[in-house]
């Protein structure tokens, strides 16, 4: 389908084939033959060999930012009592499903969620897409934004990434530099009804004063999770405090401070609680990369 549908010669064939000239469903799995239907039906994501944190190396920006979204995360239901949890894609994959585990061996039922219409799904190591099969429910785009975490509970949490994001919590997916990119996708849907926490690298980039399109407004949003700290806030339109640093023991609390300032957007506001968090532990390291896709490992 993407070598059809990037020439234009042959994609109206095809749609024909495919789409158009089918009477029904019964008429579409005739055309793709019982041969085809059964290596579709026995495929399953290949299984990568993880690698673990006893292989001696130490963590890459990106686990670290996905190992301090893990702990936001937990934070946050254990808080809050969220009991569904949106997993967007990028970064925010392998943290909220190691946080869902994490959740579960304490006894506490968090329901994975996400946009294209799995519900109650478990994750596949080393996959960006979950088992399809184990899911409770599978829907469509409607059914998770609008009754699961919209409806009358809005009890949900979402972790997405975000292009660019604000200090008052403002994201923007949407236009950077005066180039379109990917857009909102579910984002805003989800922004909009339910506690939302950002992922993202930490650079001037990245955390501007001012986004340039509100692709979800942060009224919604409680954290941005970086590689350098945390950042949190209260729903509505206040600005971000930066409520959590990591360092290690050689670098003192002004060093480390000073160069999340130096990596960001707008004049940083430190919390009244401001904490020093440690870098990956052997478990969560080892379970972060359990689950992370290979191309994040850098």
């Amino acid at each position: 389908p993407t070598r059809r549908s990037s020439d234009l010669e042959q994609l109206p064939a095809w749609l024909r084939r495919w789409v158009f000239d089918l009477a029904d469903h019964d008429a579409y799995l005739a055309q793709l033959g019982e041969a085809r239907l059964a290596r579709l039906q026995r495929r399953r994501p290949a299984v990568q060999r993880r690698r673990s944190a006893e292989d001696g190396s130490p963590p890459s920006a990106n686990e670290t930012l996905m190992t301090l979204a893990m702990r936001e995360v937990i934070r946050l239901i254990r808080a809050d009592g969220h009991d569904v949890l949106l997993v967007g894609a990028g970064l925010s994959e392998a943290p909220a499903m190691a946080a869902r585990q994490v959740l579960r061996q304490d006894g506490i039922d968090v329901s994975l969620a996400m946009g294209h219409g799995f519900f109650g799904f478990e994750p596949a190591p080393g996959q960006s897409e979950p088992d399809g099969d184990s899911a409770l429910m599978s829907a469509d785009a409607t059914e998770i934004y609008g009754v699961v975490l919209g409806g009358t509970r809005q009890h949900g949490l979402a972790i997405l990434g975000a292009a660019q994001v604000d200090r008052c919590g403002n994201t923007n997916s949407t236009v950077v530099n005066g180039n379109l990119i990917t857009g909102s996708g579910g984002s805003n849907d989800a922004a909009s009804v339910c506690d939302t926490i950002v992922v993202t690298r930490m650079s001037k980039r990245k955390l501007v004063a001012q986004v340039e399109f509100v692709t979800c407004p942060g009224t919604r949003l409680r954290a941005v999770v970086t590689d350098k700290g945390v950042f949190r806030k209260t729903r509505g339109d206040v600005p971000l405090q930066l409520c959590a640093y990591l360092a290690d023991d050689a670098t003192s609390a002004d060093d480390a401070i000073a160069e999340i300032r130096s990596s960001c957007g707008w004049d940083l506001e430190i919390g009244a609680d401001l904490e020093r968090v440690p870098a990956a532990n052997g478990p969560e390291l080892s379970l972060i990369r359990w689950l992370m896709p290979d191309r994040y490992r850098r």
